[in-house]
């Protein structure tokens, strides 16, 4: 299941393919894959429009251009694939983006957990509007999220879990960095002391720079 480093992977592998490129075109061979895809919108805002940035938040990806962004979500079992053409070369293929005679990226999502959304110049969506600070972000610090558990009775592997909470830490990081910490998975969230919690975000980066 792809987590916040596969993410990132792709994003950097994203970047000399498609910012200051032009999509040249969108073809899309299903009608929704977890939600709908709102392919009028995508094919009105998006096409014929330069991507100037590339953005991470947690395990959402938001292409940007000029009026907007398009949000991709890989699910757990979706990969964009580069191949030189817009046909189809894969079963489970439910969109195609061309940036370029021969930069044609495929969206494959066998499980169809994935999503292909639109997002307003404002940034304002329901998946993106209630969650918490990126890892890597500056709001992502022991003192706010010490604040933000201190009522907490839950599990601190369930805390830094909650998106609402902190992005992108799924189950395999989230062990890996609370052993690394030396703190026990099933402490209450609530009752990490701040020096815990400045060590368990060194260890959560770590794990997921080096993932």
């Amino acid at each position: 299941m792809p987590e916040l480093p596969e993410v990132e992977t792709l994003r950097r592998a994203l970047l000399p393919l498609v910012v200051n490129k032009t999509c040249t075109g969108l073809s899309f061979y299903r009608e929704d894959i977890r939600f709908p895809i709102p392919q009028d919108t995508l094919q009105a805002h998006f096409s014929q429009q330069v991507v100037h940035e590339i953005q991470r938040l947690g395990k959402y990806l938001l292409l940007k251009v000029p009026h907007g962004a398009m949000l991709l979500h890989l699910g757990m079992s979706g990969r964009v694939t580069l191949n030189n053409s817009m046909a189809i070369q894969e079963k489970h293929t439910h969109a195609i983006f061309q940036f370029g005679a021969k930069t044609c990226l495929h969206f494959v999502d066998p499980r169809r957990f994935g999503c292909i959304l639109w997002v307003p110049q404002n940034g304002e969506h329901p998946l993106l509007d209630k969650m918490g600070p990126d890892p890597f972000s500056p709001e992502a610090n022991a003192q706010a999220l010490k604040i933000r558990a201190r009522k907490c009775k839950s599990p601190i592997k369930t805390f830094i879990m909650d998106a609402r909470r902190i992005t992108g830490i799924g189950n395999i990081y989230a062990c890996e960095s609370l052993f690394q910490a030396g703190i026990n998975p099933q402490r209450q969230a609530g009752r990490i002391t701040l020096a815990e919690w400045d060590r368990l975000l060194s260890c959560v980066r770590s794990t997921l720079e080096n993932s």
